[in-house]
């Protein structure tokens, strides 16, 4: 099995090692024809690099730590420390691959990817962002209408990220949700309505992975797109609007080991 390695920078004193461990059993490195990625690294690392290699499977492997700035390695499938069982598995062929969707925020005529997250904020002023969001899911239309800091759409594996932030705040554990997710930036006021009725708000919303959202800011308060891989973010314009939907055609190749 040929393997294209990725190493954060954070972890680049133990490459040497990692790749001996690697050629230890029978696996080559190579960067240009390969079999899998293998991600070193935090979350972050993953979330900003991995739609770059969805053509083929991708691993995760991180060093978790306890602390509040350490990383938290979510997504990973095992941890550095187990390296050498991870080598032996992947050179028995002792994984699964688990497809995960992928976002596209689509704006003013141009498509962009993610495989965790977007989410818009106010970046140029202290005035809350006022927006409209609708999420059509083939049945229901669902109608929220909103003042915040702003808001993300994610996928399944995003949602154990940024869009976890009630969850901690209230001391629960971060959770993977399936299908799309919608969470408010520390909102002032929220109204939500399916088919004209008023419905009891939530900060959190979770859809069908064929639902289609669409966005768009009511007025000017500096507002940034954020999540689009190794960009630290594009101006939008209030009165466009923003499409989020999951690609048909494409999807993440998650290993898992068994």
């Amino acid at each position: 099995m040929r393997v294209n390695l990725i190493v954060d920078k954070y972890y680049d004193e133990g490459v040497a090692g990692l790749k001996a461990r690697l050629k230890e059993h029978g696996l080559e490195l190579s960067q240009r024809k390969y079999d899998i990625t293998i991600f070193v690294g935090g979350d972050g690392t993953f979330a900003d690099n991995a739609i770059k290699f969805i053509e083929k499977p991708v691993l995760l492997i991180s060093k978790r730590t306890d602390g509040a700035n350490g990383s938290v390695g979510y997504n990973s499938a095992a941890e550095l420390k187990d390296l050498g069982i991870v080598a032996e598995k992947l050179a028995k062929g002792s994984f699964y691959i688990k497809k995960e969707p992928i976002l596209i925020a689509e704006y003013n005529g141009r498509k962009y990817r993610s495989v965790y997250d977007f989410f818009v904020e106010r970046q140029k002023t202290k005035e809350a962002l006022r927006y409209s969001i609708s999420v059509f899911d083939g049945k229901t239309l669902l109608e929220s209408d909103a003042v915040s800091n702003g808001f993300i759409i994610t996928t399944p594996i995003g949602s154990t990220g940024y869009y976890s932030y009630p969850n901690l705040i209230m001391g629960s554990k971060r959770h993977k949700i399936s299908g799309m997710g919608l969470c408010h930036i520390l909102p002032v006021r929220i109204s939500d309505f399916v088919q004209g009725k008023k419905l009891r708000p939530k900060i959190q919303r979770v859809f069908s992975g064929k639902s289609a959202v669409t966005a768009m800011i009511s007025r000017e308060a500096g507002q940034m797109l954020f999540g689009m891989p190794g960009s630290s973010g594009m101006p939008i314009k209030a009165g466009k609007k923003i499409k989020f939907y999951f690609d048909r055609h494409s999807y993440l190749k998650l290993i898992r080991f068994r």
